[in-house]
């Protein structure tokens, strides 16, 4: 029996292996496995020993797997699954909100669940745990954390440090909506185009919701006329604006003589700092048609807004935000749906929506008077026109069934 070992590499980046020569298969031809991927001629040399004396003691060729350093820290067999998400994180390039979210799930949700054991003994078991532990999170926080876990464990699998991915398909949070049998979920190939951003990305939208109906929708505008933020609530019931887009619109960024609104940036909130980040994606950024209710409400909220700038003129700091604060400033997104939102809708009498619902409001009155899937998608800067489908499909049953119904009283 004979076996030795070569650089399949290059000086410059090696790639040692081995190959035992065992015989000959029923056919005649050499078995002649090949093992490679080890770092330095002593690693090739040492595995190559070990092959030989199981072969020799009667027990199966083992592949004798390199114990690489990886990029992410320890050794592949010594590293936590914390160890190697920290180091799979800190590799990996990311905006600064990104960051912080992505941050924020590994130490608050996968950790405490998951983080001390070794990658090597992570098992699919192991991680139904960790999930059952943050049942209490909404939806849209257990399938980020899904999301994330799967995308940092398939870097795993493809740099040999694990043989497959224990964070499989059928691990995936889900719930039945209410609204429809329709499941949520998402892929491991939507991680990167969706992103975990919370106020950036499409997948606030997968979460169940509530939209407002026609009476329910007349009463909150009943409500917001004449408040602080009225061409705020009644742009985004409209036009389905993200709360972040909203309240990072700036003047330069409409066009009165146009009839149009760019969005070009969203404001968040990022290490407990209010930072200013463009759309994650080219259908983010777009151009939004204004009508003329929405144009006379936005021209009397500027004028209102001018007035303080002038009575305040010494304090005043101008950075040309369409809604701010009395001082100018840009506004902080909690404290303007707590103070700005939330009482409008108990003075109103209506059940506690999420300020994020009135872009599903808005989504679901553009489709109900027959705007139609692509510009629906278009207007609420969906990634595309299929996440649309899948957030919005099933209310388009019942929306043909009324146009059709209206067609009729017509002929």
């Amino acid at each position: 029996m004979r076996g030795h070992i070569r650089n399949r590499g290059t000086k410059s980046k090696p790639n040692w292996a081995y190959v035992v020569d065992t015989g000959y298969d029923a056919e005649g031809k050499r078995i002649r496995p090949w093992v490679s991927g080890f770092s330095t001629e002593e690693e090739a040399e040492d595995a190559l020993a070990r092959a030989l004396a199981d072969i020799q003691n009667g027990n199966p060729l083992a592949k004798n797997k390199p114990k690489r350093e990886s990029v992410f820290g320890k050794k592949e067999g010594q590293q936590t699954v914390a160890e190697y998400l920290r180091g799979w994180l800190q590799h990996k390039e990311l905006r600064d909100t990104s960051h912080y979210d992505y941050n924020y799930l590994i130490e608050h949700h996968i950790i405490p669940g998951i983080g001390d054991i070794l990658l090597v003994n992570l098992d699919g078991g192991r991680i139904k745990e960790m999930y059952d532990g943050i049942k209490a999170y909404s939806l849209s926080v257990r399938q980020k954390v899904d999301g994330l876990l799967r995308s940092a464990l398939e870097v795993a699998v493809k740099d040999k440090i694990l043989l497959s991915n224990p964070c499989f398909k059928d691990l995936r949070p889900r719930k039945e909506s209410k609204w429809s049998s329709q499941k949520i979920s998402y892929g491991i190939d939507e991680v990167d185009s969706l992103d975990l951003a919370f106020d950036l990305d499409d997948m606030d939208d997968l979460e169940p919701f509530r939209a407002m109906n026609d009476e329910q929708l007349a009463r909150f505008i009943d409500v917001i006329i004449g408040t602080r933020f009225y061409a705020a609530h009644l742009l985004t019931v409209r036009r389905g604006l993200r709360r972040g887009e909203v309240l990072g619109l700036r003047v330069r960024d409409m066009d009165f003589k146009r009839h149009t609104l760019l969005i070009r940036r969203s404001l968040v909130v990022c290490n407990g700092k209010r930072v200013f980040h463009p759309p994650k994606t080219e259908r983010s950024r777009r151009t939004i048609i204004l009508t003329s209710e929405l144009e006379i409400v936005l021209e009397e909220h500027l004028g209102k807004q001018r007035e303080e700038k002038m009575k305040r003129r010494d304090t005043y700091k101008d950075i040309d935000m369409v809604f701010a604060t009395q001082d100018g400033y840009p506004y902080q997104p909690n404290l303007f749906v707590k103070r700005h939102f939330k009482p409008l809708l108990v003075k109103a009498g209506l059940p506690d929506f999420r300020y994020h619902d009135l872009r599903h409001t808005a989504a679901s009155m553009m489709l109900k008077d027959d705007v139609g899937i692509q510009v629906t998608s278009e207007v609420l800067g969906h990634s595309s026109e299929a996440f649309t489908f899948k957030v919005y499909g099933h209310l388009l049953p019942s929306m043909q069934k009324m146009a059709l119904a209206r067609s009729d009283k017509k002929n």
